[in-house]
């Protein structure tokens, strides 16, 4: 058995626990500012493009987010980078892609076949928008780490590794990971420093080391 096929898999209860930590951290939005959404955010100052893409996030518009997210992706600020984050991981569908692990419609170690046929069958979960915002969670591990959430973490760990996995071709297999690569390196340098700031007992630790085994 070579390095690759021994890569340590989440176990069912690891993955499990991860889905009762994303059903409670899953926002619940109840707050629609229809009024504040008309205006197209691109055109407004720096501070209220931050307030609309807020606004945008507390809706669960998908379409607002999208905008909101086009707005603010350059602007610089811890404050918008966090935002623009948790918007591309809404707009990405990322729960519905963990909760399909959970219940094996998606199983990671199984080359490109099941997470390239999940995606295919499930257009709204948009794989890219995780990466964009995965990569913006790990720049604010190290410039602001204390704006981040024990779920943040998992969405940025899993959006790395898919970075990682991502094919030419556009598919996604775990399998063809060489881990000396830049993106591999780069994804478990930012779960082993999750992991260090996380309680042991905490399932998203769990979670966070078992998936480390993928890349």
């Amino acid at each position: 058995m070579n390095a690759r096929s021994r890569r340590k898999i989440p176990g069912i209860a690891v993955v499990a626990s991860l889905a009762v930590l994303l059903t409670g951290c899953q926002a619940i939005f109840t707050y629609t500012p229809l009024t504040a959404l008309q205006r197209s955010p691109a055109s407004l100052p720096a501070a209220q493009r931050l307030e609309y893409a807020q606004n945008a996030l507390a809706s669960g518009d998908k379409t607002a987010m999208a905008a909101a997210l086009l707005a603010i992706q350059d602007d610089p600020s811890s404050a918008a980078q966090y935002t623009a984050a948790q918007l591309g991981i809404e707009v990405s569908g990322v729960p519905q892609l963990l909760l399909a692990a959970v219940d094996g419609t998606v199983n990671f170690a199984s080359g490109a076949t099941s997470i390239t046929d999940f995606l295919a069958q499930n257009p709204a979960v948009q794989p890219d928008y995780l990466i964009a915002a995965a990569n913006r969670v790990a720049a604010l591990s190290t410039t602001d780490p204390a704006a981040l959430q024990p779920m943040d973490y998992v969405y940025g760990a899993l959006g790395l590794a898919l970075d990682a996995a991502k094919q030419p071709d556009g598919t996604f297999n775990f399998a063809a990971i060489v881990p000396t690569d830049p993106k591999p390196v780069a994804a478990q340098a930012f779960i082993n420093a999750a992991i260090a700031t996380l309680s042991p007992t905490d399932p998203t630790q769990a979670f966070l080391s078992a998936f480390g085994g993928f890349v």
